[in-house]
């Protein structure tokens, strides 16, 4: 009788300690725990040796992480290999982490050793983000006090990054053609940002009376911003319109009553006129009947108002909760009181994030003592939603528009022209998800997401719509109203013959 002996195998870690099948317990001694990364610029990588000890051939058969793409493991040659007694190879595992806070993964490597198989052990991390700093470049070339859309004329001025004492030859260019762009940064570095004078527009001055600017990121910060404001040399009175360079405001609004809040973020913040910052932020959620509103006061009312203008993007670009931004809102209006019979319907506003300022016009007058706008879009039940400004104010000129129905879009926007599907945002999400969809033309949509079996999950959309811009909200329950577990989900549309799938990820 021949005996043969079972082939055995082990992990190593190079310059590191044996990982035995089962360990749950990632250190940086053992080699598994790749402490601090920085999310978004930076991955860092951890090599293990996979060594055959036994006496036989070893077949490796496969490799898989639990949570990827945060952790994903790169091998070569692909697998399945064999491996020959007492060979090795290396295998890497990449962490890439995209938020804030420490996160895990099961790695398993599947083989042909009966007694080993699956090897399964865990490794760790932690994402730490650096800080960014982010310029603008804001223009007035009519120099009636509000700056022009971020499109016209900004190709023309250039905008540097240095650190501050660093050669200028170490210059980072900062604008782009949407006018800014962000760039992450050490927190607690001092930074300078700089405007080339000779890339300014022919008779453009400089509204912060220097070229440049030194800002620094915080300890406790995420960003730092340097703001440029452009006007033209041969206007009147630009001294008058510097201090009106953001967004022009005309009626102060007094928060008067509204739906819950959200400690330190409430409604009052949506008329205070700060448009950056955790603070400029108001957030707020549906009352007992579903309804998320809040009442506003003229101070100094009533007045009349042809034009809003409504912001909901705090400018920080590491916005975790961006599906809670308000997309649409109801506007209602009363000369009277605030209460709601007092109350008359004037217009639905949908937000066009690809404008600035972010004014929607109409072509016709509104009087109001009292404002009451009307959260209806995202839906999220009893989540948060978030909006940053809200303003009132009347134009000289108004738009040659449609009477405000039930829908009120900015000028600048256009019907798509092809039917697309978009990515998921965020992905990987949790709680929520926003899918935004484009249609050319009125047709019968149906959108729905389904588990990795295939089985339907929830119905999000099913109906005609015009042609436009759409997006919905996944909220990750199903039909039933009850939440779905993490893993692997597609989300289909049909749209006449248009037919598309794409795949998101949830995480709890």
């Amino acid at each position: 009788m021949i005996c043969r002996a079972l082939a055995a195998w082990k992990l190593e870690l190079t310059a590191a300690t044996v990982i035995t099948n089962g360990d749950m317990a990632p250190s940086q001694a053992k080699g598994t725990d790749f402490g601090d990364v920085y999310t978004r610029e930076t991955q860092d990588t951890l090599s293990m040796t996979v060594k055959n000890t036994g006496n036989w051939p070893l077949t490796l058969l496969g490799l898989a992480s639990s949570n990827s793409p945060v952790f994903s493991v790169v091998v070569d040659p692909a697998w399945p290999t064999v491996l020959d007694p007492d060979s090795s190879l290396t295998i890497d595992v990449v962490f890439d982490p995209v938020t804030d806070g420490p996160d895990s993964s099961l790695i398993t490597i599947l083989s042909s050793d009966a007694d080993e198989t699956p090897f399964v052990f865990k490794v760790k991390g932690e994402g730490t983000w650096l800080g960014s700093i982010k310029a603008t470049v804001w223009y007035d070339k009519d120099a009636n006090g509000v700056f022009d859309s971020a499109e016209e004329g900004i190709r023309d001025v250039l905008v540097y990054l240095n650190q501050a004492g660093n050669d200028e030859a170490y210059a980072k260019h900062l604008t782009n053609a949407a006018g800014w762009t962000k760039f992450s940064k050490l927190k607690g570095q001092e930074y300078q940002i700089t405007v080339d004078p000779a890339t300014l527009p022919e008779n453009g001055v400089c509204t912060t009376g220097a070229l440049s600017q030194t800002i620094t990121i915080g300890e406790n910060s995420q960003i730092a911003e340097a703001r440029f404001g452009i006007f033209w040399e041969d206007t009147t009175s630009i001294e008058d319109h510097i201090s009106d360079t953001k967004l022009p405001w005309d009626a102060d609004l007094i928060y008067h009553s509204g739906s819950p809040e959200f400690v330190k973020e409430p409604w009052s913040n949506a008329v205070d006129k700060d448009l950056f910052g955790w603070d400029g932020t108001a957030t707020v959620k549906e009352d007992e009947n579903g309804i998320v509103w809040g009442v506003f006061e003229v101070e100094d009312g009533p007045c009349q108002f042809n034009r809003v203008t409504v912001v909901t993007d705090n400018g920080d670009d590491d916005d975790h909760h961006h599906y809670r931004q308000v997309q649409e809102l109801d506007i209602y209006v009363s000369t009277t009181g605030p209460d709601s019979a007092d109350f008359n319907y004037a217009a639905t506003v949908v937000i066009d994030d690809n404008i600035w300022p972010p004014i929607y016009k109409f072509d016709q007058t509104f009087v109001a003592k009292y404002v009451k706008i009307v959260i209806v879009r995202p839906d999220l039940g009893e989540e948060w939603r978030q909006i940053v400004e809200f303003a009132l104010g009347e134009l000289d000129e108004v738009l040659n528009m449609p009477a405000p129905k039930r829908t009120v879009q900015s000028e600048s926007v256009e019907l798509p022209t092809e039917y697309s599907l978009s990515q998921n945002y965020p992905n990987p999400f949790n709680p929520a998800t926003t899918i935004s969809y484009t249609l050319p033309e009125a047709q019968d949509v149906d959108i729905a997401v389904y588990n990795i079996k295939g089985d339907l999950v929830k119905q999000l959309v099913s109906g005609r719509q015009d042609a436009g811009l759409y997006s919905i909200t996944w909220d990750a329950t199903n039909d039933a109203g009850q939440k779905v577990t993490t893993g692997v989900y597609f989300y289909r549309i049909k749209a006449g013959a248009f037919t598309e799938t794409k795949k998101m990820l949830l995480i709890r």
